[in-house]
């Protein structure tokens, strides 16, 4: 028999961990105590990180649609050029994502996503100058696809870390994925009303979309400072479960070993010998029985989210560009109330009753679609007071109850497979996101 502590081994990595008095740290910053606020902090910045990109590609829609590219449906072809590579990464990174270091993930998600809002400004400002439309149209969907791709990496890695320390921690980063886009939507907001652009000048949607990928590109230097000189080596909690994390990427069998554990105190020499033949595939299959529940209602609450935000949204008024941001302003701020509350009330919710909360949200969907084909038929859909409503109501619901499963889900795990279990459940989102994408140009064509 071989004694169950063997496998609970953490290598300590004591040269990850920096000094209090480091001067790499700031001096507001030197000397103080991390405890679970800040981890909340760090999570949160972190996670907003992962969506803010995206966030600005949403609110310069306006700018790539009524004047870069005019004509050529830039929210649903924008839409199908990121969600494709997204999920299809997402899947490879589900078997094979946890085989990479998290530090390399990281550094490598980091400076791509700040190097593609570089090249994504400057297709901004070159589209403007020189009405290179054919040239910089497929340009400009490429670096969307590129965007993906190192969105796609750190989400996984991300959650997966989320996923290995616990509830809080996933909603902290849940959160931050809210608050990218309330930032973004409050920086469009404040640029619209500076530089005039509700007027169809060209020159201030350009600038006004040129800025957000900018303010893109500081956040993400910002948010790799946090992860790599704060969250990820003076919270001993992170530094812990890195460690074990590596650890268990360096023997994988030791990996296999902790994900048996549960069922006995002491493993037998050959259930040992045994996990060295379980496959990656193996470890996916146990992690979704474990948690499928929670995985199809993070599916199903995406898959209705997007149906209908923001492509079907756009057509209730495509004439009134400031009352379409300000229907995407409402979105984002009471999606992040709802992963607020998410994090208040997820403990008093039965996880076996989420599925109701999801189901019911499919109601969305008609409503949604009779705003834009029968407006006339219900103040709810034709009003604005009724549409910001609308609005407001599938945002709350959609960051409550995709919160609540993204806490549940790793939470339902085997502790040593809840990296595993937070890299699946962020792709089941993905999944979710890209289903409704295509749902979405299905609208357009009925």
């Amino acid at each position: 028999q071989v004694p169950l502590a063997a496998t609970r081994n953490m290598t300590e990595v004591s040269g990850r961990q920096i000094s209090p008095a480091d001067p790499r740290l700031p001096p507001w910053f030197r000397g103080r105590r991390v405890g679970k606020r800040s981890t909340w902090f760090c999570a949160s910045v972190v996670g907003g990180c992962i969506l803010l990109p995206y966030n600005c590609v949403l609110f310069a829609q306006g700018y790539f649609d009524s004047y870069a590219f005019p004509g050529m449906s830039f929210p649903f072809v924008s839409m199908v050029c990121y969600s494709t590579p997204l999920v299809l990464s997402n899947v490879g990174l589900a078997f094979f994502g946890n085989r990479f270091m998290v530090d390399r993930r990281m550094w490598t998600s980091n400076i791509g996503t700040g190097l593609t809002c570089v090249g994504l400004t400057a297709c901004i400002v070159i589209t403007h100058f020189t009405k290179a439309v054919r040239i910089m149209y497929p340009i400009t969907m490429l670096l969307l696809v590129v965007l993906a791709l190192f969105a796609s990496l750190m989400q996984s890695t991300v959650l997966g870390i989320a996923g290995s320390m616990g509830p809080k921690v996933s909603a902290a980063v849940m959160f931050g994925l809210g608050m990218s886009g309330i930032m973004a939507f409050f920086l469009s907001l404040i640029l619209h009303l500076m530089l005039n652009s509700g007027n169809d000048s060209s020159s201030g949607a350009m600038l006004e979309a040129a800025a957000l990928f900018a303010f893109s590109v500081a956040y993400t230097a910002f948010s790799t400072w946090v992860y790599h000189y704060c969250f990820s080596c003076r919270i001993q909690e992170v530094v812990d479960i890195l460690a074990t994390l590596e650890a268990e990427r360096s023997s994988p069998m030791l990996e296999r070993a902790r994900a048996l554990r549960s069922s006995s105190r002491r493993l037998q020499a050959d259930e040992i010998l045994h996990v060295a033949h379980v496959s990656q595939c193996s470890n996916f299959g146990t992690v979704m029985r474990q948690m499928w529940p929670q995985a199809f209602n993070v599916w199903l609450i995406f898959v209705v989210t997007m149906t209908v935000f923001p492509g079907v949204m756009h057509k209730w008024a495509p004439d009134r560009a400031l009352f379409l941001q300000l229907l995407t302003g409402c979105f984002q701020i009471f999606d992040v109330c709802g992963r607020y509350l998410a994090d208040a009330i997820a403990g008093h919710l039965p996880p076996s009753k989420l599925w109701i909360f999801a189901v019911l949200r499919l109601l969305f969907v008609p409503a949604f679609l009779l705003g834009q084909w029968h407006p006339e038929s219900c103040f709810i859909w034709g009003s604005d007071t009724g549409r910001l409503m609308l609005v407001a109501l599938m945002a709350l619901s959609n960051g409550f109850v995709a919160s609540c499963a993204m806490m549940y889900g790793p939470s339902s795990c085997d502790r040593g497979l809840r990296e595993v279990s937070g890299i699946c459940m962020g792709c089941m989102m993905i999944i979710g996101i890209f289903c409704g994408t295509l749902l979405a140009l299905g609208t357009q064509l009925a």
